[in-house]
Parts: C-alpha cells; structure tokens; sequence
C-alpha cells in the first residue's frame, strides 16, 4: 500500500474521530450547564431565604459563597471545553478534507 494512500486514511480517521469527540464534548457541556443552571437557581434561592435580616444574611454568605465559587470554577470550565470542541471540530473537518484530498488526489497512476 502507498505511504501517501495510508497516511490518508490516517487523516480520515483521525477527522472522523475528532469530530465525535467534539459531539460527546458538545453534549456533556449541555449537561453540565443545566447542572449549573439548576445549582445558580438553589444558590439564588438560599440567598433571597437568608436576606431578611443583616445577622442571617452574613451567614448565609459563609454558606453560598463557597456554592458560588463552585459555580462559577464550572462556568470557566464549561466555556474552556466548549473552546475545545469548536476547535476539534473544525480540526476534524480539515483532516477529512486532507484525508479525502489525499486518497482521492495522490493515487498512484
């Protein structure tokens, strides 16, 4: 078999399979955001519940403000993968269009 014919298929692979991980990425990043989605809202709820009063509402900082640093450690990881899967993605789709290039231009005459 050619080196040009293999590495190719190599390309090929490699997009096809950079492009389902971006998809796995892309659906577990949905997830994750109606786990945060629903955290924000019993955080916001805990907070308006220990508001009434100034003594109740500084405790309830000590206990929300470690929920909220949480949330918010999960917002930055969710817009880093979500990077991520854009650029395997579009990684991806440049392999194939190597790959295809390559098994379909670079046959051996």
């Amino acid at each position: 078999m050619n080196v040009k014919k293999i590495a190719g298929i190599i390309l090929l692979i490699s997009g096809i399979a950079m492009i389902l991980f971006s998809v796995y990425i892309t659906n577990q990043v949905a997830e994750g955001k109606a786990k945060i989605s629903n955290a924000q809202n019993t955080v916001d709820k805990g907070s308006s519940l220990f508001s009434t009063n100034p003594i109740s509402k500084q405790i309830g900082k000590v206990f929300m403000n470690s929920a909220q640093s949480q949330i918010d450690a999960g917002q930055s990881q969710i817009v880093y993968y979500e990077g991520l899967s854009g650029w395997l993605l579009v990684g991806g789709i440049g392999f194939i269009v190597l790959g295809g290039s390559a098994l379909l231009f670079l046959r051996k005459q």
